[in-house]
């Protein structure tokens, strides 16, 4: 171990897209968790889980693993979805009469332009022939193949004769955007008048796309009989809806309804086809309230990241990374065990190591731990181990980026008004525990100063749900031992409701963003 130096590894990156197209993108995925067979398994097609637990790494793996030239997974990220509502509608607002009939047409059309895009050739299919017999049936199969593609080609080519978008269009509209606003009333091409007309353009609208998501259909099924297709969809929580959040969140509730029945269609066909959705777990809780039929579809087909509530699989996932990373080859005979006692500090006392702690100011997320302990290489690149001095050296600039994912992940449910009260009362307060009591004591006394927080009981219960606070209690000296103080935080053993009778506590991680001591 005496050439090992902690610049030798490199366990991720904070974006997993970016982790997906390293060289060695194999040797550093854990499969260990077996997420990645639960979603080989027919029906699944969301994964869930918050920000940074690695549902992209996840999907790209899955793309990534295929190997079959006759299967085509492509990946595609959504947030320009609304763009192409305003083009496909000619309108800025999301319209609920037919927001369900564009979903399925934005999804069919997906499938159709990765079917052009990855044209198959006469040798994909002969590839898989085993001896003549087969080459003549594969033969055959190829050619009713390449018939289907050219009917796709040209009835996009219909439809899109300039390409899916005129360049120009796309300025026009996004200068357009950028003049009106989002949750602008207004139609691009002529304002609609008076509540006839608006019923017979809904009626215009729903009767084009009904037409052309069954010729769609009709021709992406047809195509399933020779090659297996399936789309990944990422960055849902990305699409920018302003009008309010209930909007977007009836929008995505709708979309995974769409897409449950497109890959039931889809499977009648080709059993290897799926249209893959990745979704926020914050986001999908919030459906149950609003649609009674959509739990039923999140139990059956959803692939859930959590990592805290399985911390042995996190900490052997990290350890697993660290191993398989290490350039200088010192690691690769040691144990995940052994790795952690030579890498990571521990107290003189023994109660305590590096690891643990990194572990404790994480949200139980990859990322967070992936980030600090990146943080502690880049600061200490010649040193052979992860010492408790390194690790507060490098506290104050993982807690800031630590808080500022927090914030990214709240800009989806609160105005940006009040995530920057909450910061103000947390930062003005400034205590690490505190009671209940106190807290509301405090923000009654200066509520003045945080306008944007209406009901602080409500706000308080939401920073327990995403993490910000937990409950802390003093359980008594047992056998000898000092008093200790247990944590209970939503994301790792704390249940969905804060104890208001209990101790409350800002999370390790955030302490030095928000400069408490």
């Amino acid at each position: 171990m005496n050439d090992f130096k902690l610049k030798n590894i490199q366990i991720g990156f904070a974006d997993g897209a970016k982790e997906a197209e390293k060289d060695n993108f194999f040797d550093f995925f854990y499969t260990e968790n077996n997420k990645y067979n639960e979603l080989l398994q027919k029906y699944k097609f969301i994964i869930s889980g918050r920000k940074g637990t690695g549902k992209t790494i996840l999907a790209k793996y899955y793309q990534k693993k295929n190997t079959n030239p006759l299967t085509i997974i492509d990946y595609k990220k959504l947030n320009d979805l609304t763009l192409h509502y305003y083009i496909e509608m000619y309108s800025a607002k999301i319209d609920k009469d037919i927001s369900k009939f564009f979903q399925e047409y934005y999804i069919y059309k997906q499938f159709v332009v990765t079917i052009i895009k990855n044209k198959r050739n006469r040798e994909d299919f002969i590839k898989k022939a085993h001896n003549f017999k087969e080459k003549i049936k594969y033969f055959r199969a190829y050619y009713k193949y390449k018939s289907i593609y050219n009917d796709i080609e040209n009835l996009y080519n219909q439809l899109y004769p300039d390409g899916a978008y005129k360049e120009k269009e796309i300025k026009e509209i996004q200068k357009y955007i950028e003049c009106t606003g989002i949750g602008s009333e207004s139609v691009i091409t002529a304002s609609i008048n008076g509540t006839s007309e608006a019923t017979q353009e809904i009626v215009k609208v729903r009767k084009n796309f009904t037409e052309n998501i069954q010729k769609f259909k009709e021709l992406v099924c047809s195509c399933l009989n020779y090659i297996s297709v399936s789309i990944i969809i990422d960055d849902l929580d990305e699409i920018e809806m302003k009008d309010d959040a209930d909007s977007l969140i009836e929008f995505l509730i709708s979309l995974v309804t769409v897409v449950n029945e497109i890959n039931m269609e889809l499977d009648k066909y080709d059993t290897n086809s799926k249209c893959i959705l990745l979704i926020r777990s914050d986001i999908l809780s919030s459906f149950n309230s609003r649609n009674s039929n959509i739990n039923k579809i999140i139990t059956d087909c959803n692939v859930r990241l959590e990592w805290f509530k399985h911390s042995d699989e996190l900490k052997k996932m990290i350890l697993y990374k660290i191993k398989n990373s290490d350039k200088s080859g010192c690691l690769k005979n040691y144990d995940l065990d052994s790795i952690k006692q030579l890498l990571f500090s521990t107290s003189q006392d023994k109660t305590n190591n590096t690891f643990e702690k990194i572990m404790k100011y994480s949200f139980g997320r990859p990322r967070d731990i992936i980030s600090f302990i990146d943080c502690i290489i880049r600061d200490n690149p010649n040193e052979n181990q992860i010492t408790f001095k390194a690790f507060n050296e490098s506290e104050a600039e993982y807690s800031q980026t630590l808080f500022s994912e927090i914030q990214n992940e709240m800009s989806l449910h609160l105005s940006n008004d009040k995530i920057h009260d909450i910061e103000y009362l947390l930062r003005s307060f400034r205590k690490k525990v505190f009671s209940y009591d106190e807290i509301i004591e405090y923000y009654n006394t200066h509520k003045d100063q945080f306008p944007s927080i209406n009901d602080i009981e409500e706000t308080l219960q939401y920073l327990y749900q995403i993490g910000l606070i937990g409950n802390t209690e003093k359980k008594k000296n047992i056998r000898g031992r000092k008093n200790q103080y247990i944590y209970s935080f939503s994301y790792r053993n704390g249940g969905e409701l804060l104890n208001k009778e209990l101790s409350l506590v800002i999370h390790a991680g955030i302490c030095k963003a928000l400069n408490i001591v």
